[in-house]
């Protein structure tokens, strides 16, 4: 099977971040990443991902929104706060929507107490 350029990068980032669906849109491709348990260092390989999520930003032509599902996320850590402000960062340099949904009650409280909650949409 002949897989597009974007598809080919979705496909690399898929390698380094578990969780990632996608669906076709009349607006372009959106991503939808779930992140199960932890984010943190020890639980996940945060510099795979570092490097995974902003080249999916960067290569993927037809990309018109990412979607961060945090509904089963346990926990994350400062590293994992900077990966979502920075994807965030990128995602509006190149006009892609970028969201958050379905916080964990553990998140929620997290971003409502540190103003995150104010930083990106939910």
């Amino acid at each position: 099977m002949n897989l597009t350029p974007d598809q080919q990068v979705i496909a690399n980032c898929e390698q380094h971040v578990s969780g990632i669906t996608t669906h076709d849109h009349s607006k372009g491709q959106i991503v939808e990443i779930k992140i199960v348990g932890e984010m943190n260092e020890q639980d996940m390989d945060m510099g795979e991902i570092k490097d995974a999520l902003p080249r999916l930003v960067q290569e993927c032509r037809n990309l018109s929104a990412i979607v961060m599902d945090l509904k089963d996320t346990e926990y994350i850590c400062s590293t994992g706060i900077g990966l979502l402000l920075m994807t965030k960062r990128l995602s509006e340099s190149r006009k892609i929507k970028f969201h958050l949904c379905a916080l964990s009650a553990y998140v929620r409280s997290l971003f409502e107490i540190t103003g995150m909650d104010q930083l990106f949409e939910i």
